[in-house]
C-alpha cells in the first residue's frame, strides 16, 4: 500500500513539486518555530526576571507602606496629643486672662489709691512747709534771745570770775606766806590754775555765738523744705550745758573714765531678721573682749519674735522709749533739743522728737563711749542725737545697698542730707557690710572713699545648732519629710524685698519637672497671708511646710538638699552663710552683696537675673549632681570660716571703734576689700 502511494505521488508532476514545496515549509516552519520557541524562551526568561524584580519591590512597597502606616500612626498620635496640649494652653491662657484682668483690676486700683496717696502727700508736704517756715521763723527768734541771755550769763560769768580770782590770789599769798611744806604749795598752785582753766572756757565759748548764727543761716534746702544743719560738736555740747542744768558742772576727764569701752547699740528693732542677729552676733563678741554693751530700740512689733531672750541671756539690758513714760509724749509742747523735727517724715509709725528725748536720756544715763547704729533710720535718729551729746565715737552701720533712694517722696532726700551733713564730723565713721553696698553709698552720698568702711558680717558657731550626718533624718522627720525626698526651702523675712511670690513661682517650676519634691518657707511677715493664697492657687499645698518663725534655723537646714534665695536687693545675706556653714549647696541671684556671700560654681550657683525659670535650672542642676552637695559640705564651713569669722568680724569692729587693741584685724582703711 505504501509502495503504491509513493509511485502514485511521484508519477504525478505536480503532486511530486507539491512534496517538495512542503518540505521547504516545514523546513522554514521548523525554524521559524525553533526562533520562536528561543524568543519564547527568551522572553520567558525575561518574563521570570520581571517577576522576580516585581516579587523584591513588592516586597519593598510593603515595607515602606508598613513604615507609612508606622508614620501616619505617629503623626495622627502626635496631632492628638498637640490638639490635647493646645487645649490645656487655651485653659490656661483663659485662667491666665481672667487673673491678668483681676490684676489689671487690682493695679488700677492700686493706681487709684496711690494718686490719692500722692495727693494727699502733696498736700501735708504744703502744710510741712508752711509748718518748718513758721518753725524756722521761731526758732531764728528764740535763738537770738538765747544768744542775748548766753551774751548776759558769760558777762556775769566774766565779773564773777574777776572778783573770783582776786580773791584767790589774795587767799594764795595769804597761804604762801603761811606755808611751809610743798602740799600746800601744790595745792595753791592747783588754786590758781582752775580760774586760769575757767577763763579759757569762757573765752572759748564766746566765739561760739557767731559759728551759731552761720549755721542757722546756711540750711540746706531739701524739695523746698528748709533743712538745718546739726550743730558743731564743739558747740552742742557747751550749748547742751548751758540749756540743761543735768550737764552742768560734770568733770569731762571722769566722764571720759565712766563710759570707757562702753557701746550703746541702736536699732528700729529687735526682730528675728539678719540684721538683728549681726548684733547679736556682735555684742557677743564685744562682751567676750571686756566691753559693757546695752541696746536701744525704737519699737517692738507685736506678734513677731525677736530676740529679746538672746539678749537677756547675756546680760544686756535692751531699752524702748515707751519704758521711759513721759519721755515719749507727743505734742507740740515737746522739745525738739536735737533738732530732729525736719526728718520726720522719715518715719510714719513713730514721733520722732519724743523718741530722740528718751535715746538722749539713755544716753545720758550710759554714757557710751561708742554709739554704733544699725540701718539707715537708726543711723539719721541715733547720729544725729549722739552728736549733739558729744559721743567721742559714732558708727553708722549700713546693712544693705540705698535702697532708701528708690523710695518716692522725700524720705530718700532727707536722709540723703542727713547723711551728709554727719559725714562733717570727724567722730563719725560708716561700716557696710558688702563692698557692693560700699559702693552704691558712696556713690549716692558722694562723700570720700575713706569715709566707708567695710566689715563683713561675721557668723557666730554658738548662734545655729548645725546638724550632719544621722540628724538630718531627725530634722526631717520633725519637719514631716520622708528621708528620701528632696527638699529645698529657705529661711526669710515675708517682705516686698524678699519677693516670696518669685519664690513660689520657682517652686512650681521645679515641682512641674520633679512632682516629688518638697519644699520648706520658713519665715514670718506681713506677706504670710497672700503666701498661703498663693500656694494654694498653684496646686501645691502638699508640697510646702510652712513651719513659721524658728528660733532653731538650724532645724530647717539640716532638713535641706538646696536653699534658694530670691531676694530684689540684699546687703550681704545671712541665709547664705548660715547655709554654706551647715554644708548646703545655694541658688541666689545676683543683686547687691550675694556674689560676696558665696563661691559661686563650687558652694552654690550665683544666677544672674531673677527669673523663676532660671533659679528653677540652677536648682534642678544642683538636684541631679550628687557632686554638689560634697562640695558643699567641704569648701562651704571652709568658706565661712575663712571670710566671715566671728572674731574676724569682732576685731574689724573694734578697729572701726578707733581701738588699737584687735588681736587679728584684717582692717586696713585704705584697701577696702582687698584680700577679701
Amino acid at each position: 500500500m505504501h509502495w503504491l502511494m509513493r509511485a502514485f505521488i511521484t508519477k504525478i508532476p505536480f503532486l511530486g513539486r507539491y512534496r517538495l514545496l512542503r518540505a521547504s515549509d516545514i523546513a522554514r516552519l521548523q525554524e521559524h518555530n525553533r526562533l520562536l520557541t528561543e524568543a519564547a524562551t527568551e522572553r520567558a526568561r525575561k518574563l521570570q526576571e520581571r517577576e522576580t524584580e516585581f516579587a523584591g519591590f513588592a516586597t519593598k512597597s510593603a515595607l515602606k507602606f508598613q513604615e507609612l502606616q508606622e508614620h501616619n500612626r505617629l503623626l495622627t498620635e502626635a496631632a492628638t496629643e498637640s490638639a490635647r496640649e493646645l487645649q490645656e494652653r487655651e485653659a490656661e491662657f483663659s485662667e491666665f486672662a481672667t487673673e491678668s484682668a483681676l490684676k489689671f483690676q487690682e493695679l488700677q486700683e492700686h493706681n487709684r489709691l496711690l494718686t490719692e496717696a500722692a495727693t494727699e502727700s502733696a498736700r501735708k508736704l504744703q502744710e510741712r512747709e508752711a509748718e518748718f517756715s513758721e518753725f524756722a521763723t521761731e526758732s531764728a527768734r528764740k535763738l537770738q534771745e538765747r544768744e542775748a541771755e548766753l551774751t548776759n550769763a558769760i558777762t556775769v560769768m566774766s565779773g564773777r570770775l574777776t572778783r573770783l580770782t582776786d580773791h584767790n590770789r589774795w587767799l594764795t599769798e595769804t597761804m604762801m606766806d603761811g606755808a611751809g611744806n610743798t602740799e600746800q604749795a601744790l595745792l595753791s598752785r592747783a588754786i590758781i590754775q582752775r580760774p586760769q582753766e575757767m577763763e579759757g572756757s569762757i573765752q572759748k565759748l564766746a566765739p561760739t555765738q557767731d559759728v551759731l548764727v552761720i549755721a542757722n543761716e546756711t540750711k540746706p534746702q531739701v524739695n523746698g523744705v528748709r533743712v538745718q544743719r546739726p550743730t558743731p560738736i564743739s558747740v552742742s555740747i557747751d550749748h547742751a550745758a548751758a540749756r540743761h542744768p543735768n550737764l552742768q558742772g560734770r568733770d569731762h576727764r571722769s566722764r571720759d573714765r565712766s563710759r570707757q569701752k562702753r557701746v550703746l547699740m541702736i536699732a528700729p528693732g529687735l526682730t528675728r531678721g539678719g540684721a538683728e542677729r549681726q548684733i547679736l552676733a556682735t555684742a557677743d563678741g564685744l562682751l567676750r573682749r571686756g566691753y559693757e554693751v546695752e541696746i536701744f530700740y525704737f519699737a517692738r512689733v507685736a506678734g513677731e519674735p525677736d530676740f529679746i531672750d538672746e539678749f537677756t541671756q547675756l546680760g544686756i539690758n535692751c531699752h524702748h522709749p515707751f519704758e521711759l513714760g513721759d519721755f515719749i509724749v507727743s505734742g507740740d509742747s515737746v522739745e525738739d533739743i536735737h533738732d530732729l523735727h525736719q526728718f520726720a517724715q522719715l518715719v510714719d509709725h513713730l514721733d520722732i522728737i519724743p523718741l530722740g528725748r528718751a535715746l538722749a536720756k539713755t544716753i545720758r544715763e550710759f554714757r557710751p563711749e561708742i554709739v554704733h547704729c544699725w540701718s539707715d533710720l537708726a543711723n539719721v535718729i541715733g547720729g544725729l542725737v549722739a552728736t549733739n551729746l558729744g559721743v567721742p565715737r559714732v558708727v553708722l552701720g549700713q546693712r544693705n545697698v540705698p535702697a532708701f533712694r528708690y523710695v518716692d517722696g522725700v524720705a530718700p532726700y532727707l536722709c540723703l542730707d542727713a547723711y551728709r551733713l554727719l559725714a562733717q564730723n570727724s567722730n563719725i565713721v560708716m561700716l557696710n557690710n558688702s563692698l557692693t553696698g560700699l559702693t552704691k553709698y558712696l556713690q549716692w552720698l558722694d562723700v570720700p572713699y575713706d569715709k566707708i568702711k567695710l566689715v563683713y558680717n561675721g557668723f557666730l558657731p554658738e548662734g545655729i545648732h548645725i546638724r550632719r550626718g544621722s540628724e538630718t533624718k531627725l530634722c526631717r522627720r520633725r519637719l514631716g519629710l520622708m528621708d528620701d525626698a528632696r527638699v529645698i526651702g529657705t529661711v526669710m523675712r515675708f517682705a516686698p524685698e524678699k519677693d516670696p511670690h518669685v519664690w513660689l513661682e520657682t517652686a512650681a517650676a521645679i515641682a512641674a519637672a520633679r512632682p516629688n519634691t518638697r519644699f520648706v518657707l520658713a519665715g514670718y511677715g506681713n506677706l504670710a497671708g497672700q503666701i498661703e493664697r498663693r500656694i494654694e492657687t498653684l496646686g501645691l499645698a502638699e508640697c510646702f511646710i510652712l513651719p513659721g518663725a524658728p528660733k532653731d534655723v538650724g532645724l530647717i537646714y539640716g532638713a535641706l538638699d538646696v536653699l534658694l534665695l530670691t531676694s530684689r536687693f540684699e546687703g550681704t545675706p545671712n541665709v547664705l552663710i548660715e547655709a554654706q556653714a551647715a554644708g548646703i549647696p545655694v541658688v541666689a541671684p545676683d543683686v547687691g552683696g550675694t556674689s560676696e556671700a558665696l563661691l559661686n560654681g563650687v558652694t552654690g550657683i550665683l544666677v544672674g537675673n531673677r527669673r523663676a525659670s532660671s533659679l528653677a535650672s540652677a536648682v534642678l542642676e544642683i538636684l541631679g549632681d550628687p557632686g554638689w552637695r560634697e562640695r558643699a559640705a567641704t569648701q562651704g564651713p571652709a568658706f565661712v570660716s575663712k571670710k566671715f569669722g566671728h572674731q574676724r568680724m569682732i576685731d574689724d569692729t573694734i578697729a572701726a571703734y578707733g581701738y588699737r587693741d584687735a588681736r587679728h584685724s584684717q582692717f586696713e582703711l585704705q584697701k577696702i576689700g582687698a584680700n577679701r
